[in-house]
């Protein structure tokens, strides 16, 4: 008896009908559409209404002794040849600068002598980098000099930032955390002279800064009133 061999059969793949593609097509679309659209919205959110006369305050977690911050922007000025926004800590003024690609902060670095102070280096920096996108990290530095009495005096200041979180809030709506550090040293030829610090920030769309973390303690949003 003779025995024939059998061939394996060939199977031909069969195309997705179209149908089927632009059902998976329109599906993948919708995702990404949803995501640039909620990335669009968070990047038009006014995370940093600034305008004269607006104030926040903020109070501590200590039950004891309960501390409280007070906020408030006060009228335009000019200082660099640039315009900016005098904003008030509890007294303690510090001058801003918000466009659509940065709020940045002037920083200047004094150097006492014989009674004197010499400004060493000042400029606006960014400290914050717009719009904030999560795990983005960003810096800005200033550095000069200045004879002080015969003597050259070089002061540096370096921000560094990170967009470290970012998180649907059920009271606040999309909150960015922000963690700034920020380095100061002044140096003569006799000594060094170095400070540091670091806060994280919490800014909610609409509000701005409802929380903050540093070296006082832990400050959460108590009052508001924008303008």
């Amino acid at each position: 008896m003779n025995s024939k061999t059998r061939r394996p059969q060939k199977y031909k793949a069969q195309r997705p009908q179209r149908k089927d593609l632009l059902f998976w097509w329109a599906i993948v679309a919708a995702v990404f559409i949803s995501c640039d659209n909620r990335i669009i919205e968070r990047a038009a959110s006014d995370y940093f209404p600034i305008e004269t006369g607006s104030w926040w305050r903020y109070s501590d977690d200590n039950i004891y002794e309960p501390h409280q911050v007070y906020v408030e922007v006060e009228s335009l000025t000019s200082l660099m040849n640039t315009d900016c926004y005098p904003v008030s800590y509890s007294g303690v003024v510090h001058y801003i600068v918000r466009d659509e690609r940065a709020v940045r902060e002037y920083k200047e670095l004094i150097y006492d002598f014989g009674g004197d102070d010499y400004i060493v280096a000042r400029s606006f920096l960014t400290r914050i980098k717009l719009p904030m996108v999560q795990g983005s990290i960003y810096a800005d530095s200033m550095s000069d000099s200045v004879n002080v009495g015969g003597v050259f005096i070089q002061g540096k200041c370096r921000i560094d930032g990170l967009v470290s979180e970012y998180e649907d809030n059920s009271l606040y709506g999309n909150i960015y955390k922000i963690i700034i550090n920020t380095r100061e040293t002044i140096i003569a030829p006799d000594t060094t002279i170095a400070s540091t610090s670091s806060v994280e920030e919490y800014y909610a769309p609409g509000i701005g800064l409802v929380r903050f973390i540093d070296d006082e303690g832990d400050f959460n949003l108590s009052d508001y009133q924008l303008y």
